[in-house]
């Protein structure tokens, strides 16, 4: 994780250990390359903040809560795009509070 990244309130690491997420006092989920520290992106909603993280099975696809109670889908095989034009919401089934 760079130097400069603010703060973080949690770490998750993808199943395969190859990528690494973490949301930070600055209401964003980041995620980086965890061998070397490449930066995959931000992903900063544009209302609400971040409220918690978990890489689904498969390691590539980021589960994002947010504290307004919406859970984004951040897929990082979309690397060199706008977190926030590929992350999608998902529909919750469940209400859920942070």
């Amino acid at each position: 994780m760079p130097i400069n990244a603010p703060p973080s309130y949690s770490v998750s690491f993808s199943p395969d250990g190859e990528l690494v997420a973490t949301y930070s006092e600055d209401g964003t989920a980041r995620a980086w390359y965890a061998a070397t520290g490449e930066p995959i992106g931000i992903l900063r909603p544009s209302i609400d903040r971040v409220g918690g993280i978990a890489f689904k099975p498969r390691g590539h696809e980021l589960l994002v809560a947010t504290t307004a109670g919406k859970v984004l889908l951040w897929d990082m095989r979309t690397e060199g795009r706008d977190p926030a034009a590929v992350a999608r919401i998902v529909k919750c089934l469940v209400p859920f509070a942070l």
